[in-house]
């Protein structure tokens, strides 16, 4: 695993207290145990790859430079003792990242990669400190977020699933110095019944101050349907 993508995994980690069983009653339903604490691969084989097309789509190019179309893929390499040892590609071309070969993996490192990208593109709007910024977007996954059960369409099939609604930079401390962008919201579409549960992350990056940029940040795995 990554140095950075450990990193934050750990940060949430620590940032979850003690919380209820992922499939509570609805009003017990919180974010950070669907997301930090569930085994999203152990529905994969050696040999399953997954695809997220990943769409960037903006309000105004010459402020935010032109939108674009990419895709990462996970591809499960091998299986061991419940574990799995993962190939993670960022994106490809000229934008291709490193790849990433990690092992005894039991999560979906695309959630990490998400959120990664969606405190990054915050930051470069709203300003602040990468570690500040991380730090209240995982601890404020349960106190400022919303849990929902949904169906949803995975390549023909109707799903249960999960939505998550997260505020996290609502009301903050340094909300003077976030420029109107602490009006940011970011959702999840995750599903036990799909492979490696990630279904949809959505960052809307947007300001609260009337004529500022915004843009979204879509990933979405290959095959999804949409709600139902």
């Amino acid at each position: 695993m990554s140095k950075s993508i450990r990193n934050f995994a750990l940060m949430a980690a620590l940032a979850c207290a003690p919380v209820a069983a992922v499939h509570a009653a609805e009003e017990e339903l919180k974010a950070t145990p669907i997301i930090f604490e569930a085994q999203h691969m152990n529905n994969t084989a050696e040999g399953d790859e997954l695809v997220y097309d990943f769409a960037r789509t903006v309000s105004n190019e010459d402020m935010l430079g032109k939108g674009f179309k990419d895709k990462i893929t996970l591809k499960v390499a091998a299986v061991k003792d419940g574990k799995r040892s993962l190939d993670l590609q960022i994106y490809t071309g000229e934008r291709a990242r490193d790849l990433q070969k990690m092992t005894d993996m039991t999560i979906n490192p695309v959630f990490i990669v998400t959120m990664q990208q969606a405190v990054a593109s915050f930051r470069s709007m709203g300003g602040g400190d990468f570690a500040y910024l991380k730090n209240r977007f995982t601890k404020n996954m349960d106190n400022k977020s919303s849990v929902h059960k949904v169906k949803i369409d995975y390549k023909g099939q109707i799903l249960d699933a999960y939505r998550i609604d997260v505020e996290p930079f609502k009301d903050d401390p340094n909300v003077d110095r976030m420029r109107g962008y602490e009006a940011s919201t970011f959702e999840f579409i995750i599903s036990p019944s799909v492979p490696g549960e990630l279904v949809e992350a959505l960052s809307t990056i947007k300001s609260s101050t009337q004529g500022s940029p915004s843009f979204e940040e879509r990933t979405t795995l290959a095959g999804y349907g949409g709600l139902k």
